[in-house]
């Protein structure tokens, strides 16, 4: 049944992920925007966000994300904009072929060069929604699931929004100063029905997550794993 977080905020790859490949490409302000954001969700809910090792192994082969080198360097600059200190267990490691071999004998040894490992955090996206939603009402917002906004008018003063009980099937008015749009991937949905000349803003891209019973089925492709999760993960 549909109710807070059944879209998009359920089905994440349930990390607040840092975003150390766009190092790659020399895009620090956007780590350092991401781990900030973290920064903030750790604090907002510290009970949620936990620290992991991610596993990146490294590959000398075309287009290949890191090399040795390029990995240390983007780690040092990682752990710089996350603040991770160097006694800290979480501080960044890059490993050797063997090392990579005996940390992880699974891993395909063709061409492997190393094994680059570093922090991020592991997230229940759909909890993270409901802990808002719960402090939002302690704060006295009024919340509801399976209303669905029908119109939306802009009376100059105020705001009303036209919505539909659909457990009831009926049909009333919300009046307030602000509308604000949250809708995500269905933004462009609820700006049509607004009272005013709009133009698509969202262009969404599409991600895939593969959930498989064994990890070590997967160790022949590439990917990151996650360290010490209670399932057996792999990102592509």
């Amino acid at each position: 049944m549909q109710d807070f977080s059944e879209g998009t905020s359920s089905r994440s790859t349930k990390l607040v992920h840092g975003g150390i490949r766009y190092l790659k490409t020399f895009d620090v302000d956007v780590v350092a925007d991401t781990v900030g954001e973290r920064a903030r969700v750790q604090k907002i809910a510290p009970h949620i966000p936990r620290p992991s090792h991610m596993m990146m192994p490294l590959y000398d082969e075309p287009e290949a994300t890191f090399t040795p080198m390029s990995a240390e360097i983007a780690m040092e600059i990682y752990d710089k904009l996350a603040a991770v200190s160097k006694d800290s267990p979480y501080v960044h490691k890059l490993l050797s072929a063997e090392e990579a071999i005996d940390y992880l004998p699974m891993l395909d040894q063709t061409g492997l060069v190393g094994l680059a490992i570093y922090l991020d955090f592991q997230n229940n996206d759909a909890r993270l929604t409901i802990e808002n939603i719960k402090q939002a009402v302690t704060d006295g917002a009024v919340v509801a699931s399976h209303i669905k906004a029908t119109k939306i008018v802009d009376a100059g003063a105020f705001k009303q929004v036209q919505v539909n009980d659909v457990f009831r099937d009926e049909t009333f008015d919300i009046t307030g100063k602000l509308v604000i749009n949250a809708a995500g991937p269905w933004h462009d949905r609820v700006t049509e029905i607004a009272d005013e000349q709009t133009t698509d803003a969202m262009r969404p891209t599409k991600g895939v997550h593969l959930v498989v019973k064994k990890i070590v089925y997967l160790y022949q492709i590439r990917c990151i794993l996650i360290q010490g999760f209670t399932m057996d993960v792999c990102y592509l």
